[in-house]
C-alpha cells in the first residue's frame, strides 16, 4: 500500500529514519530545511521537496547512495 507519511511522525524522525520507516511506493514530503547526514535509499520511493530543502552530507562518501 502506498501513501503519505503522517507529518506528526514525519516531524520526530530523521529524514533517514523517514527512509527506512517508508513502504515501497510511498511518497516523502520534506519540508524547507537543512537535512544533515548521508543518506541510503533502498526501495523505491518518491522525495519530493516541498519549499527548498537543504541536503547537507557528511563530507565523505555520497550525499544520497540508491541501492534500489
Amino acid at each position: 500500500m502506498t501513501g503519505l507519511v503522517p507529518l506528526g511522525l514525519a516531524l520526530a524522525l530523521s529524514l533517514q529514519q523517514r527512509i527506512e520507516r517508508a513502504a515501497p511506493g510511498d511518497t516523502l514530503r520534506v519540508e524547507a530545511g537543512v537535512y544533515e547526514g548521508n543518506l541510503v535509499l533502498d526501495k523505491p520511493l518518491t522525495i519530493e521537496g516541498v519549499g527548498h530543502p537543504v541536503l547537507r552530507g557528511s563530507g565523505r562518501g555520497s550525499v544520497v547512495t540508491v541501492t534500489a
